[in-house]
């Protein structure tokens, strides 16, 4: 696997990074979106405009992390993260999980860039 594609529970997820909001929503109705997830499609879109991040939770490798864990919930059937209720928790979870994985050295370098 590069960075352009994921592999969440056998499923190939291809990977495509924006540099506009409005190109991250799949159906384009929301403008306001960092990444989103298309299960059907499966597809990722990130936005990354290559400009130096603020919060590190803006990073493309939180946000890819972030739709991972929305890949994961769904092929799993955790019902419990898989509502709009649930976007605090599991935005939590995948920046806690992003985080360890950067400070343990789990994950390749390039993926954190």
């Amino acid at each position: 696997m590069d960075k352009q594609s994921i592999n969440i529970m056998g499923v190939i997820y291809t990977i495509d990074y924006v540099n506009r909001y409005g190109d991250v929503d799949i159906e384009g109705r929301r403008t306001d979106l960092l990444a989103q997830i298309e299960h059907m499609k499966r597809s990722i879109r990130i936005y990354d405009d290559g400009k130096p991040k603020d919060k590190q939770e803006d990073f493309p490798f939180f946000l890819l992390i972030h739709e991972m864990v929305h890949g994961i919930a769904s092929c799993a059937n955790i019902d419990c993260l898989n509502n709009d209720d649930s976007e605090p928790i599991l935005d939590t979870l995948a920046t806690v999980l992003a985080d360890t994985l950067l400070r343990n050295g789990m994950i390749k370098e390039e993926w954190a860039k």
